[in-house]
């Protein structure tokens, strides 16, 4: 059974190619280009098993994603990878930090690491 991923970030060609690699290996994969597209899908439904994160985005950046998700005792338990080019500490409701460049393979530990346990579809 495949990861289901939440990917956050504004960069539509590392969003792109990250999907398109993990979808290839037989994860779903949701995108959202900022914090709250990312909590329209939280709170449509979606229910990742991980979510990767930006810190740097437009209209919410990962900050006030990680606030206002934890605020909710419904996604609070969802693990977040926190993957940024400029954050160097671990922001207080994430489970790790890649920092950008990330080499593939780490990142695939990481979430494989931190993923919540799948419940079977119903």
């Amino acid at each position: 059974m495949g990861w289901r991923i939440l990917l956050v970030d504004d960069d539509s060609m590392l969003r792109e190619a990250l999907a398109e690699t993990f979808s290839a290996e037989g994860h779903v994969v949701q995108e959202a280009e900022h914090g709250g597209q990312a909590l329209e899908l939280l709170a449509s439904g979606c229910r990742p098993g991980i979510i990767l994160l930006d810190i740097m985005m437009p209209v919410m950046d990962g900050f006030c994603f990680l606030e206002r998700k934890n605020a909710d005792p419904e996604l609070a338990a969802i693990p977040v990878v926190v993957i940024s080019a400029t954050e160097r500490r671990l922001p207080a409701g994430a489970v790790a930090l890649l920092a950008k460049p990330f080499v593939p393979a780490e990142l695939e530990e990481v979430i494989a690491r931190h993923h919540a346990p799948l419940e079977p579809a119903g």
